[in-house]
């Protein structure tokens, strides 16, 4: 038998102005800081992720549907780029990351 157990939840923080709609090729940046986030920036309760990500890895957002990679990172911020795009609302799970294989945190 193979059971998939869900790790633990991390999300995207709250959206200013509704849902935004990110598109291929944009820049996103995920931060720990408290920010409302907007098409270009949002908050994540992972507060380790700018020290467990890498240029090159991928960021898989909203179960999958949208897909990031990491272009740098700070103390507080992960720089990405929009590969696939999609539509990211208040607390979306952010399920993974993969770094030719980054350990998946949960989904």
């Amino acid at each position: 038998m193979l059971v998939d157990l869900q790790g633990p939840k991390i999300r995207l923080g709250t959206f200013g102005t509704g849902p935004a709609t990110l598109v291929r090729g944009d820049r996103f940046v995920i931060t720990t800081e408290d920010v409302l986030g907007d098409r270009g920036r949002c908050a994540t309760t992972y507060l380790g992720l700018p020290a467990d990500a890498r240029a090159g890895d991928t960021v898989l957002v909203d179960d999958g549907r949208v897909v990031l990679t990491v272009e740098t990172c700070s103390g507080t911020e992960v720089v990405t780029r929009v590969v696939e795009g999609g539509r990211l609302s208040s607390r979306s799970p952010r399920p993974g990351t993969q770094r030719g294989s980054w350990p998946s945190t949960g989904a």
